[in-house]
């Protein structure tokens, strides 16, 4: 099944924009089969948007599916990543989401050895896990137990890595 990526976009965002979620969740469904049955692939710009607009609109279960979909078919990018990350974190799968978010983070650095830095997905993924383990701080409601200072600890030296930059 062929999609119409100008199409489907057109016709996600028009459902988005009018609240009409359970077309958009048939219309990604729809985008998902078409992943493994097209012989031309979404480019990764438009893939980063789409992800973005589910975000936008707060559709962490939808956003996580299709980007775990994305990436099953080898649709990758640090952003995708991050994006599969993020719909983690908002959907409490931290866990997963830390994994992810450090295994981005290895990567930029080791791909960009001199000026991973001043890589704009670096800096997201970096704050987005101070963000986490602040979560798991919070979460945890007890600043006694062990493991909640090192969730602050860790929360509080991610944050200053990206603020040092």
């Amino acid at each position: 099944m062929e999609l119409n990526l100008n199409e489907f976009k057109i016709n996600l965002q028009n459902h988005l924009d009018s609240f009409a979620f359970e077309e958009a969740t048939k219309l990604c469904n729809e985008l998902i089969s078409s992943l493994f049955q097209t012989t031309q692939p979404i480019p990764t710009k438009e893939a980063e948007k789409i992800l973005q607009w589910l975000r936008n609109k707060r559709m962490f279960s939808l956003m996580l599916k299709v980007a775990d979909a994305f990436l099953q078919s080898g649709l990758e990018s640090y952003k995708i990543n991050r994006q599969y990350a993020q719909a983690l974190i908002d959907l409490g799968s931290y866990t997963s989401a830390i994994s992810i978010l450090q295994n981005l983070i290895s990567k930029i650095n080791s791909e960009f050895p001199t000026d991973f830095n001043s890589h704009p997905e670096y800096i997201e993924a970096k704050g987005l896990l101070g963000r986490l383990y602040k979560q798991l701080y919070v979460n945890v409601k007890n600043p006694s137990f062990p493991q909640s200072i090192d969730f602050l600890r860790k929360g509080i030296s991610t944050y200053y890595d990206v603020y040092k930059i």
